[in-house]
């Protein structure tokens, strides 16, 4: 009988990958690794819809399922710098995701900016246990911000959507496997999906592991890709492969340290975020043969954030702005030194009029950000140096 352990929740990592083509799921390397601040999820709910037909019986009889909505994912992390100007900063998928390119000065800086069309990622996020990943994914949306009084490191807040998902579970085999068998016997076929990669017992094809090409779950077999090296035996495990080697790279960002700047001009805050929504459309309301989105379109993207400024005597110009639809460029500046600096710019903003808070024995101002753009696709930029 297999084993039933409990996932432990510490036992999470997180792979990150690029795809060339959207929706084509991409093996992820140990370089991908994205380590989280916090729980990773992916998950993909189809709906139904309830037969017409009439039958006396107060039950439901029958169920169909619908094409699949896009599924849905999302975790934190923290700005981890390379430690090294001109170097792309851990996770650089997610940020090149977001925003369309990458623009790499080595020796100076690492841009990401945007473009009409942004590309696609997979996912793999390994709990415990278990493999889940996914495919044609996209960044919707990314949120950051400095919080006066907060302790710790800048925080990211990722999520997006994704066209479809699959698995890799545990289960033992139930039959030997030889050298040069492509078909593995398990316990419980329902724990794996194709496109997963497996190790069988300690074979693990000199660390690339095995693609899965088909499941039966009648047969309680899986094919795998390329044939056993060694082979396993009978009761021995087939369980997720992971890539090897993953190491914690980078420099994590403090909040110490950090500012926000307008015009140019370091500005005291209480608070300030900043959130880049630009989710694509997925396209699920074509019908095809694997029921889930083969495709996405892009949409107008939206950037907007929160300030809160104790109201000095010279703030009443940010009544004017306001109201006479002033711009200001202004950028989130998390600055550890050279090679560890994050600068989230965005060069011409609009401020809602301020509103007035009493916050004894203080008084603030709170108002909301709205980043637009000059000639197009020139609204923000995130920039490592």
């Amino acid at each position: 009988m297999a084993n039933n352990r409990i996932a432990i929740a510490r036992e999470q990592q997180i792979f990150v990958v690029e795809e060339s083509v959207p929706g084509t799921l991409v093996k992820p390397a140990a370089s991908n690794v994205v380590i989280a601040a916090g729980t990773g999820s992916i998950n993909q709910q189809p709906t139904y819809t309830k037969s017409p037909e009439i039958v006396n019986s107060r039950d439901v009889l029958e169920q169909f399922r619908n094409p699949m909505p896009p599924g849905e994912w999302q975790f934190p992390i923290l700005a981890r710098a390379s430690g090294s100007a001109g170097t792309a900063p851990p996770g650089a998928a997610l940020y090149k995701a977001l925003m369309g390119k990458e623009a790499v000065n080595a020796g100076t800086d690492v841009r990401y900016e945007q473009q009409m069309q942004k590309p696609s990622i997979s996912i793999w996020l390994l709990k415990s246990h278990s493999m889940i990943f996914c495919w044609g994914a996209t960044v919707g949306t990314g949120r950051v911000g400095l919080s006066g009084g907060s302790e710790g490191g800048i925080m990211w807040d990722f999520s997006g959507q994704f066209m479809g998902m699959g698995w890799v579970g545990t289960s033992p085999l139930t039959a030997n496997v030889g050298s040069g068998d492509d078909t593995l016997h398990v316990e419980t076929p329902e724990n794996y999906t194709v496109g997963g990669y497996v190790v069988i017992g300690d074979d693990d094809n000199g660390g690339a592991g095995y693609r899965i090409t088909a499941v039966d779950d009648t047969a309680k077999t899986l094919t795998i890709a390329p044939a056993a090296d060694s082979g396993a035996s009978s009761g021995d495990y087939v369980t997720p492969w992971v890539p090897s080697g993953v190491t914690v790279s980078g420099h994590p960002i403090e909040i110490c340290g950090s500012y926000a700047r307008f015009n140019d001009i370091e500005t005291p805050v209480q608070t300030m975020d900043f959130t880049i929504n630009d989710a694509p459309k997925y396209l699920d309301d074509e019908i095809t043969a694997a029921c889930e989105p083969k495709s996405y379109a892009e949409v107008q993207r939206d950037i907007s954030g929160a300030l809160k400024i104790y109201f000095r005597e010279k703030d009443l110009s940010y009544f004017r702005y306001g109201r006479e639809n002033v711009t200001n460029k202004i950028e989130l500046v998390a600055d550890n030194g050279p090679g560890r600096t994050m600068i989230v710019e965005c060069p011409k903003c609009r401020l809602t009029v301020p509103n007035i808070e009493d916050a004894d024995p203080t008084v603030a101002l709170n108002m909301n950000i709205q980043a637009l753009g000059t000639d197009g696709e020139d609204s923000c930029s995130i920039i490592w140096k």
